[in-house]
């Protein structure tokens, strides 16, 4: 029997240490695959902060010294200056020449020892202090090797997908895929999704809720907006007036003059979306938007319900259609009145789900639970909410790298649970309606094949995770939105086009006029950046990991592969279970190609 999950809300803590314990648990089981001897790593990293503590504070030293010696440089020139001034005087009062010269001798002393300071204590410390540093930093360098050494073993382990995998066994109700395949986008296709929208996908992740499938997509839009660019001169005048004298006075004036110009602007913006798919309520379709001036208090509910049930009852009135289900609480905060088939609505939203929902939208535990938006379309369903904004699609194991044990242990950990509670409550509306966690999904709904492996915003992730650099044209000096072509699938691999658009940036100068307090109309020159969109397009190739290969197995055979041909590493991504590599000059035949397929 499936898993539902009821009382998401009061649940959560339960589930959230569950997780912890998991993930303590798989990181105990790592160090002990990787032989990995914590203690002696502790002691090296120990040794390692007590060197750059020693090294800071030698540089402290150094530098207060230098700081000296240049307050030491600066009187060397001060002091003779006031000895040649002090001279001056002897020839104006002859009476003061003894103490003057008494004056000179002291400043002399004063100079040598200075010097001596300066020259046999200061500069030789110095330089001990810097000899010091030299050898501390060696110290460091061979003290941060052998950490690195021993944590090795322990960095190669990580791979993809972990957050993922490890989210399954706590929340066994969701199924994550390693990629998206074109087999599962037609499905979605089929149901009404567009793929092909203006929008460039960054980030994405595909599963199943107890076989009933669904998409996390990060997508950027893009739109041409305005900039307010502004400029500015100052203008100055005189004015001549007489006082009850007569006499003449003359008086300079000053005003800036400011003007603006609006021209257009790329605007870029980023989204993230649950679309989920369910056979369940075919015919319904609401739009759920986020409730204006939100309040829990319970005047603020009592005036609202009264505000509801004059609504309703005015659309008796008029013959209008108004239906409100007995929960009147519900209504006022899930904020969707218009919905095509009320008997569809009633069915998905029980009195459970609306008792659920309303414990999510009250409750502001982790998030602002209430802000989120949902779209029902017949068989898709479309949720924006908080979490999701949150919630890192794109992880990369080289971020837990490190040769301090403890920071691994920390970074992972935090990692770890804020993935789990990001999906946790991107999936939290859906957890509060019981049956949309039905398995309802027939499992033959995969059985049409596709000449292409990945689907195209799989495609689209790929190449968006490549360097700026190896996509966008030389040029371009804002984001770029990304769109790729499938052209055919040969010998396993996904040969596809990857378009990148942006804009080139050139400086230019308006000219606006204003009126003076002078009296005199005034040019005011306003610099602005004309954007002029250039574009680049690049090819690339995609296949999937063999699956009988450990991913390290994977990641030294892209390695060998890369030391054979020469290749930079940033030509090429690892995903899951995808290889993706982008040409700077593509030929079909080239032996490059053909050696991809055997990685």
């Amino acid at each position: 029997m499936e898993e539902i999950i009821y009382d998401p809300i009061k649940k959560y803590d339960n589930y959230y240490n569950q997780h912890q314990d998991l993930t303590i648990n798989y990181l105990e089981n790592l160090v002990k695959e990787a032989k990995i001897d914590i203690e002696a790593n502790k002691t090296t990293v120990k040794e390692i902060n007590n060197f750059i503590e020693k090294k800071n504070k030698f540089a402290k030293s150094t530098k207060s010294l230098k700081a000296w010696c240049k307050f030491i440089t600066v009187l060397y020139f001060l002091l003779p200056g006031i000895s040649f001034l002090g001279c001056l005087q002897l020839s104006n009062n002859s009476n003061r020449i003894l103490f003057y010269c008494l004056i000179g001798i002291g400043l002399i002393i004063i100079i040598i020892s200075l010097v001596f300071i300066h020259v046999k204590k200061m500069k030789p410390k110095i330089r001990n202090l810097e000899n010091e540093i030299k050898k501390i930093n060696l110290k460091i360098v061979e003290k941060t090797n052998a950490a690195w050494e021993q944590m090795n073993p322990l960095n190669s382990l990580f791979t993809y997908g972990i957050a993922l995998k490890n989210t399954e066994k706590t929340l066994s109700i969701l199924n994550f895929d390693d990629s998206l395949s074109e087999q599962r986008m037609s499905f979605f296709v089929s149901k009404g999704l567009n793929k092909h929208d203006n929008k460039s996908t960054i980030g994405l992740q595909s599963g199943e809720l107890n076989t009933n499938p669904f998409l996390l997509a990060h997508k950027v839009n893009h739109w041409i907006g305005t900039k307010v660019y502004s400029g500015s001169i100052t203008i100055f005048w005189t004015t001549t007036s007489r006082d009850s004298k007569g006499n003449t006075t003359t008086r300079t004036h000053s005003q800036v003059l400011t003007a603006s110009i609006n021209k257009p602007f790329p605007v870029y913006e980023e989204e993230k979306t649950l679309i989920m798919y369910s056979d369940l309520c075919e015919k319904l379709i609401f739009n759920r938007l986020p409730m204006q001036n939100f309040n829990t208090s319970e005047n603020f509910i009592k005036k609202e319900l009264k505000k509801l049930d004059k609504k309703a009852e005015q659309a008796i009135k008029n013959n209008k259609k108004f239906n409100l289900m007995n929960n009147s609480e519900f209504e006022l905060f899930f904020n969707c009145y218009e919905r095509t088939n009320e008997v569809e609505f009633r069915l998905m939203f029980s009195p459970v789900a609306q008792k659920q929902i309303l414990d999510v939208i009250k409750s502001n535990k982790i998030y602002d639970n209430q802000s989120f938006k949902m779209q029902k379309s017949e068989n898709l369903t479309f949720i924006k909410n908080n979490a999701l904004n949150s919630l890192n699609l794109n992880f990369y194991p080289t971020k837990y790298h490190s040769y301090d044990y403890e920071k691994i242990k920390n970074l992972f950990i935090d990692d770890q649970m804020q993935f789990f509670k990001d999906i946790f409550f991107s999936f939290i509306q859906i957890f509060s309606i019981p049956v949309f966690q039905e398995r309802r999904t027939a499992d033959n709904i995969w059985k049409d094949k596709q000449e292409q492996k990945f689907a195209d915003w799989e495609h689209e992730a790929m190449a968006n995770s490549f360097n700026e650099s190896k996509i966008a044209h030389p040029s371009a000096i804002t984001q770029n939105m990304v769109k790729t072509n499938f052209i055919k699938n040969e010998e396993g691999l996904d040969y596809v086009s990857v378009k990148a658009d942006g804009y080139k940036g050139v400086e230019r100068i308006a000219y606006e006029t204003a009126w003076g307090r002078d009296g005199k109309l005034h040019t005011i020159p306003i610099k602005w950046i004309e954007y002029i969109p250039v574009s680049r397009e690049t090819m690339m190739v995609v296949k999937s990991a063999q699956a009988n290969k450990k991913e390290k197995t994977i990641k030294e055979s892209i390695k060998e592969f890369l030391n054979d041909y020469g290749i930079q590493d940033n030509n090429i991504n690892l995903k899951t279970n995808a290889i993706a590599m982008i040409f700077d000059d593509f030929n079909e035949d080239n032996d490059i190609i053909k050696s991809i397929s055997k990685i």
